[in-house]
């Protein structure tokens, strides 16, 4: 291989777009799938090659704000946010038979009973849900992608996606023409792949013309059951991936190291939305990582390497549906299970890429410990390296100064004596230790009052608290306060930060380090 063939952008926006397969229930191909078949019924729908292109990656750019509804989901399916995901994806909701017999069928199916129940009936009775979810999905992807560089052409067409072709989608109830076709193009990819997969090519032409007109530009529909077989050439044998890497239309897009590394924090915040107790912990990772490298003397490669495996070192956590991350009390075998495996999927997503394959292992190793307790290979101090030691280490500092479902933030110093203590139990190598909290403590803290877009003090501990997921009535209760004032501070903090969602305010939160309160560094 080439290194211009290794260096190809879609192999890096591939591999990560891939983990929004797993966070939404889908097969491990369907992102990349979906990025084929738009650049092919683009060029079949007459769109020129420059516009191919641009449907090839907003396919997958269209992925990137997946997670930012995952809260909301793990309500309506009882804590299983993955399943709701699957459902949702597919049905039309203008058909209500079909749409209620398949949140009957599908939505919960991982979640205890009696919390199913009552999830599917909160959705199945929430008119608000589907504006909700379009308003996260396009806050957070159009900050997201702007950030790794994508164009205007696909800017302006990622914020149609959830749009219909009549008129009845979200957010703007845009219809027909006024939909950007790009977006009208990716959006019938998205929902034909999906159909394809499960139900094969004639039920999928079927499926098509029936929502021709509804969901779909009709004139989409004509090249679609036009073209059908070759559309899906080859997508049902051989390798997906080589595929995927085929129809990438000319010129290929490249990367360069400045890229990878905002691709890998674009990700990380991705990440980072899927459960409330974790908004800032994949970025706050990276940084530290980094930090830590050059407080142990590694090169400047080794440094830019650990900054990448800890902003992604939790890619495959959205594998795992919410009802196990936001469990407030011990986990069950099966549910340990689970979260062992996210770290396996970590390192297949990463190992995929050529771009990425050299810190696949590195992010995989992040919960192994020195005395073979960890997951999910049970290495022990020989097998694991410095850079993994001191990711491992900078993992867990992190996450005992972050809130988490079954306890409160330690304070830095109480973490430090945590972490020092299980080094000393022989989890954790000593030095590494020393070199993360000697990082850790070079953390500047912000000036008292100052606060980024405006923001008042009271309009940033109510910011704070609407980004961990609390309601109206949650956020009154807490700061003492009526639910129709922090109405009042809700509104006014979504004009100044210029979101939409409560998934754009956690993201903002996240991106100021507005998450969670300062924290005073004691020193270990």
């Amino acid at each position: 291989m080439t290194d211009v063939e290794r260096d190809r952008l879609a192999s890096l926006f591939g591999a990560l777009a891939s983990s929004a397969d797993a966070a939404g229930g889908f097969h491990t191909d369907k992102a990349i799938r979906t990025a084929i078949l738009a650049a092919r019924l683009a060029a079949a729908h007459g769109l020129d090659a420059a516009q191919q292109s641009d449907a090839y990656y907003l396919a997958l750019v269209r992925f990137l704000g997946c997670t930012s509804f995952s809260p909301d989901a793990a309500r309506f399916g009882g804590g299983d946010d993955i399943s709701v995901g699957s459902v949702m994806g597919f049905v039309d909701p203008s058909e209500p038979l079909q749409l209620i017999g398949s949140v009957l069928r599908g939505v919960g199916r991982g979640a205890p009973t009696a919390e199913r129940i009552k999830g599917v009936a909160r959705l199945l009775t929430d008119p608000s849900a589907p504006q909700r979810h379009a308003d996260s999905e396009c806050d957070v992807g159009e900050v997201l992608a702007r950030r790794i560089g994508m164009p205007d052409s696909i800017l302006a067409a990622l914020a149609d996606i959830f749009e219909r072709w009549d008129g009845k989608g979200r957010p703007h109830k845009k219809q027909g023409e006024q939909i950007a076709v790009l977006a009208r193009v990716v959006a019938a990819a998205d929902v034909l792949e999906i159909g394809y997969t499960r139900f094969g090519l004639v039920a999928i032409v079927d499926t098509a013309r029936k929502r021709s007109g509804g969901r779909f530009d009709p004139a989409v529909v004509v090249t679609f059951t036009d073209h059908a077989p070759e559309l899906f050439a080859g997508l049902s044998t051989g390798s997906a991936w080589e595929v995927f890497l085929e129809t990438e239309p000319e010129p290929h897009r490249h990367v360069t190291p400045a890229v990878v590394a905002r691709y890998a924090e674009a990700f990380a915040r991705a990440v980072d939305l899927k459960s409330v107790w974790t908004a800032t912990h994949s970025y706050n990772v990276g940084v530290l990582a980094a930090a830590s490298a050059e407080a142990a003397g590694l090169d400047r490669e080794a440094v830019e390497s650990m900054r990448i495996a800890g902003w992604l070192h939790d890619l495959g956590r959205v594998a795992v549906p919410n009802l196990i991350w936001d469990k407030p009390g011990a986990l069950n075998a099966a549910e340990r299970e689970q979260v062992r495996l996210h770290a396996y999927h970590t390192e297949r997503l990463l190992a995929r890429s050529p771009v990425l394959a050299p810190v696949a292992e590195l992010a995989g190793a992040v919960h192994e410990r020195c005395d073979g307790s960890g997951y999910p290979k049970m290495l022990k101090s020989a097998s694991i390296e410095e850079p993994a030691r001191l990711l491992a280490a900078c993992d867990v500092f992190c996450a005992l100064t972050e809130d988490r479902p079954h306890r409160p933030a330690y304070s830095t110093n109480e973490a430090a004596k945590i972490l020092a203590a299980e080094a000393g139990d022989g989890e954790f190598d000593l030095a590494a230790v020393r070199h993360v909290l000697a990082a850790a403590g070079m953390n500047p803290t912000r000036p008292a009052g100052v606060w980024p877009a405006g923001l008042s003090d009271r309009e940033v501990e109510v910011l704070r608290l609407v980004a961990r997921g609390g309601t109206n009535k949650d956020v009154a209760r807490s700061l003492g306060i009526t639910a129709k004032t922090v109405q009042h501070h809700v509104a006014h903090i979504y004009t100044k930060i210029g979101v939409a969602s409560r998934a754009g305010a956690a993201l903002f939160a996240a991106e100021h380090g507005l998450a969670t309160p300062s924290k005073r560094h004691d020193g270990p």
